[in-house]
């Protein structure tokens, strides 16, 4: 009874250390730069596994084709047949000495079984061979379409931690703000009992103290949301607590902002690629004409009896060894081939329209956006200066009011313009490094962000 009581104890406290451990696993907090953020979704964003998975299994898929087609193909046989009625057969009654007739005769045992190996190697298949080249441009193909899809969680990574930090500008400023009003109440008090403001005055300070802390939870609400975002884009689980660790940067990004080439995107590769493998779909179609030959060969043993004893040993099994080619040629399909061969063509076409018009609209959307690039670049220069002034008017006429020189309803309005000041900036800032992240994606260089 003892020795299951320590027992019983000892798988409790190893039972309590694993949900202590866990829990702090799931607590655990980290702290992540924009580089890290995104190295680490890369590496367990599910989006990004499946397409690895993808190429993997075309991978698996050619070697299938090179298998089933190049590699010689051996399957062991076994037949067993039991002759009901004997297949009957006429034979020339000369045989017989009954010239002018023809007699049935019965060839053949009833019982008869087949063993041995067949085997068969393709040595010309034109539809085949091209299905190969096809399904290694499938592998590139898949390829891409990894490096897309990296592309596309980066964009959203660097996008949702941008507007994080955005976000925490906001709060900073927000809070700063609730600082100065509180204060601001502190001494309208003084001055409401002193007699020199009216009720209205302290109420008119109280209501904008409720409305910034009524932003500051909305502000505080919009974070977990966009922290919950970046974690889902990231693959780090939702109990576990992220961090950004640096701030977003004022200064702009290292593009060529006269640069319009879309050369480098990876939609423009994709369909480069679409367009190689309609190519070779075309000579695919093409080859059905050609014809197919195959080399095979039997070896096997036969056993002919009058009855079930194929297991008797003074009983010999004939051997039978058979080597041979054959040559399929296509005639007739019906016209099917060139009908094949014309829809192939139509899907090439179509990509080389599809690959012009796209690159269209990335030149335009690329000028675009280098001209929103430049306006911002102005904006966050003229807001920021425009910010500074509306800091330094808010602190003359906070001074003034304090003093008794100015009025209350002066002092609210520069505290309004301060705050719509602060608003515009940041929204240029926010503008400005979108517009930089778009600008990447479409040039095929988002990458560069992981340097």
């Amino acid at each position: 009874m003892k020795l299951i009581l320590n027992i019983f104890w000892f798988s409790l406290f190893f039972f309590i250390i694993n949900i202590v451990a866990e829990a702090q696993s799931v607590t655990k907090t980290s702290t992540f730069t924009l580089k890290q953020c995104i190295i680490y979704a890369i590496e367990h964003n599910t989006d990004v596994q499946k397409a690895k998975l993808e190429l993997d299994k075309s991978k698996y898929q050619t070697r299938e084709i090179f298998t089933g087609g190049f590699i010689p193909q051996y399957n062991g046989s076994v037949r067993f047949d039991d002759y009901l009625d004997l297949a009957t057969q006429l034979i020339p009654g000369e045989i017989f000495n009954q010239p002018g007739t023809t007699i049935p005769v019965k060839f053949g045992t009833k019982y008869n079984v087949t063993a041995g190996i067949e085997g068969t190697q393709l040595i010309f298949n034109g539809p085949l061979i091209l299905n190969y080249k096809i399904s290694k441009k499938a592998q590139q193909l898949n390829e891409l379409n990894i490096v897309k899809t990296q592309e596309e969680i980066i964009y959203e990574v660097a996008k949702t931690y941008y507007n994080i930090q955005i976000i925490n500008k906001q709060k900073d400023v927000t809070e700063a703000n609730i600082i100065n009003i509180d204060t601001l109440i502190k001494i309208a008090r003084l001055q409401y009992k002193n007699g020199i403001i009216n009720k209205i005055d302290l109420d008119r300070l109280a209501v904008n103290l409720v409305n910034l802390q009524t932003q500051l939870e909305n502000i505080q609400l919009s974070k977990e949301q966009l922290t919950g975002l970046l974690k889902y884009y990231m693959g780090i689980p939702f109990g576990q607590q992220l961090i950004p660790a640096d701030t977003i940067p004022e200064n702009t990004m290292l593009i060529n902002a006269d640069s319009k080439d879309p050369g480098n995107s990876i939609e423009l590769q994709l369909l480069e690629k679409q367009k190689e493998v309609s190519l070779l779909n075309v000579r695919q179609s093409k080859a059905d004409y050609l014809p197919t030959l195959t080399f095979y060969q039997n070896y096997y043993y036969q056993a002919q009896r009058g009855k079930i004893d194929f297991f008797d040993r003074d009983k010999k099994w004939y051997p039978v060894s058979i080597i041979g080619l054959n040559l399929t040629i296509p005639l007739l399909s019906g016209f099917l081939t060139n009908k094949k061969v014309k829809q192939a063509k139509i899907q090439h076409m179509q990509l080389s329209l599809t690959e012009q018009n796209t690159k269209s609209y990335l030149a335009m959307q690329n000028d675009n956006i280098i001209k929103k690039i430049k306006v911002n670049i102005k904006a966050i220069e003229t807001q920021r200066k425009n910010m500074q002034l509306a800091e330094e008017v808010y602190r003359i006429t906070q001074q003034q009011y304090q003093k008794g020189i100015t009025l209350l309803s002066d002092l609210l309005n520069a505290e309004t313009s301060l705050r719509e000041a602060q608003t515009n900036y940041l929204n240029a800032l926010v503008q400005l490094k979108l517009a930089e992240l778009n600008h990447l994606r479409n040039n095929g260089n988002i990458l560069t962000l992981l340097k």
